[in-house]
């Protein structure tokens, strides 16, 4: 595994510490099982994908994917899990694809569905690792959940609290935050009228040919990352982002209101230790500015900015470094 971590000084000097270390391989097994569901206590359904090793005693990381997206998002996750031997759960959130939509829900709502599919599953312990408008969530899964059952907490390019300012995000973004923060009915319109019939629409290559038109102000670099060398990786997207507005749009409104407004608790109030986060230093949806800023705030973080990355491009040879990362226990 290579991993850099940084203090913040270290950041704007450049220098980082390089760690190396193994971890054993085991053979790929499994088929991804992606479309289960578990029920909940109050009744509600949640929706649920498994990616990489089947079996039950090895290590599990829950992943909480970007906003709009949904469980299938980790589908990336099988082949480098499964040579792992870890195991990948990936939940839909109240709303979004399976999952029973819940009215007036709260960010510190989260863990504690997650805590009733970690007993579903019979797991005793885990790991979570939240990408984009999933980073939120693993924190508030630091915040809230006990430390012999959260053996892990990972932010990759995480969404960061209002306090952090979104004065270097693109323009655009910036825009959609402020209208999501004081206008959300006004976003709904939008929303409703335009996005969710083109998503829904059965006709996916009309959906395909918006997607890249769409992506076509984008650096080189990014739209080959979306698009894939193989064109695949805009169905994969297409797909989890489909799923996502399954009911609607209600889930995805719902959760942007709850990133752009506060979250119901501050990072300061994290005593969990050895938070894992990684941002690239050109990403403009989620800044590394912002992982500083939540860095600043936790106990003894492990903050890992690589240099010339972006929102997309991140993923691309990183994927397996974070995923082994999040195996690695730290005493």
């Amino acid at each position: 595994m290579n991993e850099y971590k940084f203090a913040l000084r270290d950041i704007v000097s450049g220098k980082c510490i390089r760690q190396l270390s193994t971890t054993p391989a085991t053979p790929p097994i499994p088929i991804p099982r992606d479309s289960q569901t578990a029920q909940l206590p109050d009744g509600r359904t949640l929706g649920y994908s498994e990616y990489g090793s089947s079996n039950p005693s090895d290590k599990a990381i829950f992943y909480f994917y970007g906003t709009p997206s949904s469980r299938l998002a980790a589908s990336w996750t099988h082949d480098i899990a499964s040579s792992l031997g870890a195991r990948i759960i990936c939940v839909d959130r109240p709303g979004f694809g399976l999952s029973t939509f819940l009215p007036s829900r709260k960010n510190l709502d989260w863990p504690t569905d997650v805590l009733h599919l970690l007993r579903h599953l019979r797991i005793d312990h885990f790991r979570v690792l939240g990408a984009s408008g999933g980073g939120p969530y693993a924190l508030a899964c630091a915040r809230a959940l006990p430390r012999d059952v959260l053996r892990g907490v990972g932010v990759w390019s995480g969404v960061g609290p209002r306090e952090a300012g979104w004065s270097d995000i693109w323009p655009e973004a910036r825009l959609l935050w402020n209208l999501y923060s004081y206008f959300p009915s006004a976003v709904r319109l939008v929303v409703d009228n335009a996005v969710v019939p083109m998503v829904q629409n059965p006709n996916r290559a009309m959906l395909k040919a918006r997607f890249l038109k769409e992506i076509a102000w984008m650096p080189e670099a990014e739209k080959a990352v979306l698009y894939g060398k193989d064109g695949k990786s805009v169905d994969t997207l297409l797909d989890s982002v489909r799923e996502s507005f399954r009911q609607g749009s209600r889930g995805y409104l719902q959760e942007m209101k709850l990133l752009a407004r506060p979250w119901g608790f501050q990072v300061e109030d994290i005593s969990f230790e050895h938070v894992r986060l990684w941002y690239g230093t050109e990403d403009v949806n989620t800044p590394a500015r912002m992982g500083c800023y939540i860095a600043d705030r936790l106990k003894r973080p492990l903050l890992q900015v690589w240099v010339g990355h972006t929102h997309f491009t991140s993923p691309v040879g990183g994927g397996e470094r974070v995923l082994r990362a999040m195996l690695r226990d730290i005493e």
